[in-house]
């Protein structure tokens, strides 16, 4: 049985493209405007996985105010919504509303070990960092 993140439509893996695509995202990111520290990728994107179906599972962990997060929410469903079309174009899977599932910690989050955050710096499970503030992070 063939994994369907490795099945291909326009020459390109479902996964891969969606890979590009969050690349492409944390590259555009002003990272400052939205005090975004890092952003990072999950779920079946990061693991190879992704099928024609899947959304894209980013993580961002901020350092702004709750309006500001906000507009980053705004900003994601906006890349979101543009790559669920490109998708339907790709494959002719339908999705409803954005192909962009964002999730949100902040330093609080990362303090308490709550849910998503635990992802970060975790072993098992681990959320893969695209950009931030590391030393020697390299882009995509």
């Amino acid at each position: 049985m063939t994994n369907p993140g490795t099945r291909q439509t326009d020459g390109i893996s479902h996964w891969r493209w969606r890979y590009e695509m969050a690349c492409a995202m944390a590259e555009t990111l002003d990272m400052e405007r939205f005090g975004v520290v890092g952003l990072y990728l999950i779920g079946s994107t990061k693991t190879g996985e992704a099928g024609p179906c899947s959304d894209i599972d980013l993580l961002a962990h901020c350092r702004c105010r709750p309006q500001v997060r906000k507009l980053l929410r705004v900003w994601f469903e906006g890349w979101g919504l543009c790559l669920a079309l490109l998708n339907r174009r790709r494959t002719g899977h339908e999705t409803k509303g954005s192909l962009v599932d964002l999730h949100i910690v902040t330093d609080e989050d990362i303090l308490r070990k709550d849910s998503f955050a635990v992802m970060i710096g975790s072993i098992h499970n681990s959320a893969r960092l695209l950009r931030g503030h590391l030393p020697g992070n390299k882009p995509c």
